[in-house]
């Protein structure tokens, strides 16, 4: 199980390095960005706890994914977080993306909410990125894809089919495509 924690202001990774040397947290490895996948750095906690600190350059946000067989450390884990870092909840998220007019406030709200949204399925979530899939703006539409690419719910697959085969702008259609393989890879992998 996973629960993501967003910044609602840039947390340098010196600043939680600071907070995992406290925590007594060990340092288990760093992967380096790739055409696929973000930088991530990994500690983990003496409860069993891998802290997974994503620098995500296509949102342009970092941001933490915990994750463990035990929701109740991640839940203590995340409120422990909260009380040294301001971090976004996915609700305030959803309601700020929700209502955002302009691209730029639609662009930045979708990316504060990719970064946060819960690893189980939310209608509300859904039913928003598939309206800012229409949207009229490229930009939108490609950060939206971006943002299902990263909560990768096995929801969107027809959706995104819809995108792929009638989407005006061939860069929307091409993220599509990626995106739908991101969900089948998350799920193909979970069945092996």
């Amino acid at each position: 199980m996973e629960l993501k924690t967003a910044f609602r202001e840039h947390v340098s990774l010196s600043d939680l390095e600071d907070f995992a040397g406290d925590r007594g947290w060990d340092f288990a490895g760093w992967e380096p960005a790739t055409e696929v996948s973000p930088e991530e750095y990994v500690w983990r906690t003496s409860t069993n706890i891998s802290v997974h600190r994503i620098s995500d350059e296509l949102i342009g946000l970092h941001y933490l994914i915990l994750t463990s067989a035990d929701r109740d450390a991640l839940v203590d884990l995340h409120a422990d977080i909260s009380s040294r870092f301001d971090v976004l909840e996915w609700p305030e998220a959803l309601e700020e993306a929700r209502t955002s007019v302009d691209p730029l406030s639609k662009i930045s709200s979708l990316s504060n909410l990719a970064a946060c949204a819960p690893e189980e399925f939310d209608e509300g979530i859904f039913t928003l990125l598939n309206e800012r899939l229409l949207d009229s703006d490229d930009d939108v539409r490609e950060v939206a894809l971006i943002a299902i690419c990263r909560i990768a719910w096995r929801e969107f697959s027809s959706v995104l089919g819809n995108v792929i085969t009638q989407d005006t702008n061939a860069n929307v259609r091409d993220l599509a495509e990626t995106a739908l393989a991101v969900i089948n890879g998350r799920y193909n992998g979970a069945q092996d």
